[in-house]
């Protein structure tokens, strides 16, 4: 009887090994597959995390630049605001002088 389920264990291992050896040759290309894809996504995530960790420097040097560049535009304005009441006294100078010439 030993025997005979032996034979039978034989004949099903037999019957069904072509199947499990394509089952195990379709797992081991699948998880090839994977392990590729997961090199793939944690370079790419690499590459996001420096391009953002970079950015995040290029951003907060920007906005340390931010008060200079505020103190020279209020510097610049002041400097125009006097310059255009001179030339506004200027003007009405010259008006003057040219009035008072023609008379």
């Amino acid at each position: 009887m030993d025997h005979n389920n032996n034979e039978i264990g034989k004949l099903i291992d037999d019957v069904h090994k072509d199947g499990f050896d394509r089952v195990e040759t379709i797992l081991k290309e699948t998880r090839d597959l994977q392990i590729n894809l997961l090199k793939l996504l944690r370079a790419e995530n690499s590459m996001y995390t420096d391009t953002a960790q970079s950015s995040l420097v290029d951003i907060a040097e920007t906005f340390q630049k931010i008060p200079h560049y505020q103190s020279k535009i209020k510097s610049l304005s002041k400097d125009m605001a006097d310059i255009r009441k001179k030339v506004e006294k200027l003007k009405k100078r010259a008006l003057a002088l040219q009035t008072s010439g023609q008379k």
